[in-house]
């Protein structure tokens, strides 16, 4: 069988369609995701200071901290 028989005038390959392939470039190493940039604190919500402020209330953070920091209260009255 001669290759003129198999592809007529090529239109059922999109090899041959006569139209450019679509190509999506990806750059090797390059990540989409941001790293976090790192952080002193333990507790990044509170800045292990154990309080939280909302609004005019002073609340105690769920961490180590706020924890430490009501400990303190407590005992100090």
């Amino acid at each position: 069988m001669k290759q003129a028989q198999m592809f007529t005038d090529g239109q059922d390959l999109p090899l041959f369609s006569g139209t450019p392939q679509a190509v999506s470039a990806q750059v090797r190493g390059a990540s989409t995701v941001k790293a976090k940039q790192s952080s002193f604190f333990k507790c990044s919500i509170c800045s292990d200071t154990g309080r939280i402020k909302q609004g005019r209330k002073r609340l105690y953070c769920w961490c180590e901290a706020g924890d430490a920091a009501r400990w303190n209260e407590r005992t100090a009255q």
